[in-house]
């Protein structure tokens, strides 16, 4: 079978290395064969949600779809992503994080401070189950949250539209690690979404790719987020077939 498919494989690799030398299509896209199409199979998934994926290749899946706060960088470093600074309050436990100007996302609305604190309380929301919810327990407020006793985490603070405060209940090292990863994924604010895990047509962010609907349950479509913070991606589109 990995014979049958290696011609059109080898096709691929030689379009993306001209893409990334510069040689193949260009920067803003053709038609037709000027573009970066990449087809490729991988077993079907079994969530399409941040705070419910478990599997590698579902975090892989929300990676190409799905912007965070921070990223690490191929050297492990964590760099900015959604946010363009931060730092640590003299108190030694309260993050802020200033958000980076006029980051769209997918529907072309403006990622604002309130979907950081929805995509993080919905993290935690008891109702979801999330596998991840206790990670974030070092977030003041966020045991009685968890518990059903809140309505909202105290320690998540928005001093403004592009600002956010994440106060701990005390130091702790790796916190900024948590906040790199895939189910630490903003989505746009939703209350329809708080309470449900999100079906594949449901996920507004602002990856470097965005879900296109075809119809198809068996084939992931994605297209190229031309507005993405780092850039537009070099590969014009990706087709992910399921049924394998």
């Amino acid at each position: 079978r990995l014979e049958g498919m290696m011609p059109g494989l080898r096709q691929t690799g030689k379009a993306l290395a001209a893409a990334a030398d510069g040689s193949g299509a260009s920067g803003e896209g053709g038609s037709g064969g000027d573009q970066n199409h990449l087809r490729c199979c991988e077993a079907p998934l079994t969530a399409y949600d941040p705070a419910l994926c478990r599997m590698l290749r579902e975090s892989h899946y929300i990676s190409l779809v799905c912007i965070r706060l921070l990223r690490y960088s191929s050297d492990k470093k964590l760099v900015p992503y959604l946010a363009e600074t931060w730092f640590l309050h003299p108190d030694g436990r309260t993050w802020e994080f200033k958000l980076k100007d006029d980051v769209l996302f997918s529907d072309g609305s403006r990622i604002t401070s309130r979907d950081v604190r929805f995509s993080l309380e919905r993290l935690m929301n008891p109702a979801l189950s999330s596998p991840y919810a206790n990670l974030f327990s070092v977030v003041e407020g966020a045991d009685d949250f968890i518990a059903g006793r809140s309505s909202s985490v105290s320690g998540i603070v928005l001093p403004g539209p592009d600002r956010v405060q994440l106060r701990l209940k005390s130091s702790y090292n790796f916190f900024l690690s948590l906040l790199a990863l895939s189910y630490s994924s903003v989505i746009k604010e939703d209350k329809s979404t708080f309470s449900r895990p999100l079906a594949r047509g449901d996920i507004v962010s602002a990856g470097p790719f965005i879900p296109v609907e075809n119809g198809d349950p068996d084939v992931d479509l994605l297209a190229a987020n031309r507005a993405f913070v780092n850039g537009r991606p070099f590969l014009d589109s990706m087709e992910i077939r399921r049924n394998v």
